[in-house]
């Protein structure tokens, strides 16, 4: 009985008929192209969705500019097999990006002039800072972030906590997470002081030094971190768990394990 093969193959595919023997020695020839073949399909498969992993990222962090140069390359290594919920994400990330960039640059003119009007005032800076971020303006958002930082006192609570805190990612962005772990041990220390302002004024530090210590490597330290931000906010957020699956750390059995703790003493907090 005569078998039929389809090989779907980098240069094109070929279909084979013919006896068993012949079938399998033409498979033969071409099995290492086949491999080659799925292992580059996975590896682009892994590598779109990490790039929407990075974008989702940094829509949060409201880096809209670079938020939208991720989801225009996940659009353009998407292939329909991925299914039309990862192309629907894709269009719905690049539809409220490209809004958001709009909206920023219409209100960007006030801000600069806020600034040239108010040159002392440390608040008009760090605004100027925050959208400048938003546009992908890294490098002159930290400069507007120093020179807020040159008259702290001119901050209101939230601001200033803030501030460091925005600092602190930039390096992180630049690829120094020793230098941006100290900006936000400091924003922790700032925001501990009056925790009272807001319940979850450390948090988002707390998060991003699980980053910090993620990407160093330093697993003792993240874990110890990830408990302590169960303990005092809950469940860690997605971006952080993802970090810290990398050193082997299941932050959600942590949260597991504290809450079942938790229920087990009675305390409902």
């Amino acid at each position: 009985m005569a078998t039929r093969l389809k090989l779907d193959l980098a240069a094109g595919t070929i279909e084979v008929e013919g006896e068993g023997d012949f079938v399998q020695s033409v498979y033969n020839e071409f099995k290492d192209q086949l491999l080659a073949r799925r292992v580059a399909v996975d590896h682009t498969r892994e590598n779109l969705f990490e790039l929407l992993d990075e974008a989702r990222v940094s829509s949060v962090w409201a880096e809209y500019s670079r938020a939208h140069q991720l989801y225009s390359q996940a659009l353009g290594g998407f292939t329909r097999d991925l299914g039309n919920s990862v192309l629907a994400d894709i269009l719905e990330g690049i539809e409220q990006t490209r809004a958001a960039i709009k909206q920023t640059e219409l209100e960007f003119p006030g801000l600069e002039a806020a600034v040239r009007e108010e040159p002392e005032n440390p608040e008009k800076h760090f605004f100027l800072a925050l959208a400048l971020s938003r546009l992908g303006h890294e490098n002159e958002a930290v400069a507007e972030y120093g020179a807020a930082l040159s008259n702290p006192e001119g901050l209101c609570d939230a601001c200033f906590r803030d501030l460091w805190n925005n600092i602190g990612w930039y390096y992180f962005r630049q690829g120094d997470p020793r230098e941006a772990l100290r900006w936000f041990e400091q924003t922790c220390q700032v925001a501990n002081v009056d925790e009272a302002f807001g319940k979850g004024n450390c948090a988002l530090a707390m998060e991003n030094k699980i980053l910090c210590y993620s990407a160093l490597g330093m697993g003792p330290e993240a874990g110890a971190t990830a408990r302590e931000y169960i303990r005092r906010y809950g469940r860690v957020p997605w971006p952080e768990r993802r970090a810290l699956a990398k050193l082997e750390i299941d932050a959600d059995s942590l949260y597991i394990e504290q809450r079942g703790e938790t229920k087990k003493h009675g305390n409902p907090e």
